[in-house]
């Protein structure tokens, strides 16, 4: 928390000249005493209220706000048995004559390939999974044409499925994945 006292001056200072206004007002032998003080009185509550929406009143009651709502965070978070687990995958689309296989010569034709990844810590219920493409390795005379999608995700693990399609010439992918849930 910051240091509110120059709020509290500020609001004691002009307290304390309102206090002695109407001290003065009470004190004087005026004709108009009675219709002074309802006046003096709604002139207070006027700058009471403004001294509450002060810029430093407002931003502490909404640093307040905010760490009330940060505390209920951490809570939850401290209550919430989300596990998050990540890893890659990567994959090299050759033989070991260095003939490539993924590579289609009629230029047509959808070819896919799926790995089962399996989770290092299993879930209650299948997580959620992301997966992204970190690393590719591809013909720079074709069209480079790649999807990376998680299927039949189980508390398990997943199959990730790396596909391409036309005459896009594929030689490496890799593939990083986050999976969350409880």
């Amino acid at each position: 928390m910051s240091d509110s006292s120059s709020g509290l001056i500020s609001f004691g200072s002009s307290y304390i000249l309102l206090l002695l206004l109407l001290f003065d007002l009470l004190s004087s032998d005026s004709f108009f005493i009675s219709k002074s003080i309802p006046s003096f009185l709604l002139i207070f509550l006027f700058i009471y209220k403004k001294m509450e929406a002060t810029p430093n009143n407002i931003l502490m009651k909404k640093i307040e706000e905010l760490e009330k709502k940060i505390k209920n965070l951490e809570e939850n978070q401290n209550n919430s048995k989300i596990k998050i687990q990540s890893g890659y995958h990567q994959e090299e689309f050759w033989k070991e004559d260095n003939q490539f296989h993924w590579i289609n010569t009629s230029n047509q034709g959808f070819r896919t390939v799926k790995i089962y990844i399996t989770f290092k810590e299993q879930y209650k219920n299948p997580p959620h999974v992301l997966v992204s493409l970190s690393g590719l390795d591809c013909e720079k005379k074709t069209n480079a044409r790649v999807y990376l999608t998680a299927l039949d995700i189980s508390p398990c693990g997943f199959n990730l499925e790396i596909a391409t399609y036309g005459d896009s010439k594929i030689y490496y992918v890799k593939a990083n994945w986050v999976a969350y849930g409880e």
